[in-house]
């Protein structure tokens, strides 16, 4: 299971997402593999809603960065953090366009009931 999660992570890497592959121990890495695919979504999620206001326009890096630390709490046993760039583009007449700035942003989600909640 350690092997295809690797694997899986350099595939991720190879398209452009950096994925940090933490020390989980070995009964828990479908949490791991979750939280990916969960992260995954979320910011597509956050990229499908960007809209373009003017020539300003507010998209999510690609790349990201995962974490996962453990609670202590039976109910919420895990916090995933998801570490991204928010960028705001200004595009001028034309299709000349650029990023005018960007700002770090981490989430932190919890693993309830099974399932990941913001």
């Amino acid at each position: 299971m350690l092997r295809w999660l690797a694997t899986a992570a350099a595939l991720l890497g190879v398209f452009g997402f950096a994925v940090s592959v933490g020390a989980v121990p070995e009964g828990h890495l479908a949490v791991r593999v979750s939280f990916e695919r969960f992260a995954a979504g979320w910011l597509d999620k956050i990229n499908g809603a960007q809209k373009q206001r003017g020539t300003r326009a507010r998209f999510a890096s690609e790349q990201y960065t995962t974490e996962l630390r453990p609670t202590g709490r039976a109910k919420a046993p895990w916090v995933g953090l998801l570490r991204y760039v928010d960028h705001t583009s200004v595009c001028h007449q034309g299709a000349d366009c650029s990023i005018e700035t960007s700002t770090p942003v981490t989430e932190i989600f919890r693993y309830e009931d099974g399932r990941w909640v913001y």
